[in-house]
């Protein structure tokens, strides 16, 4: 789900709602935790760049991506 969220939000979404409608042997309480935190608090950068950089008319946004992904993978 972390590789698919800055990507995809609804993939993640149905990601995390597929976990965890179908618990798996390792999952419960601490894996639905983890992939419904990983779903709050990261955004879809690809989408946000496009979206806004390009509605404002930034064509240079490398720092904006950099500064985006890391906040993902702090996330």
């Amino acid at each position: 789900m972390a590789l698919v969220r800055p990507l995809s939000g609804s993939g993640a979404l149905g990601l995390l709602g597929q976990h965890l409608r179908h618990p798996g042997p390792r999952s419960g309480l601490v894996c639905g935790k983890l992939g419904s935190v990983l779903q709050g608090s990261t955004e879809t950068t690809f989408y946000v760049l496009s979206v806004y950089c390009g509605s404002v008319g930034i064509v240079r946004y490398r720092h904006a991506l950099a500064a985006g992904l890391l906040a993902d993978f702090t996330g």
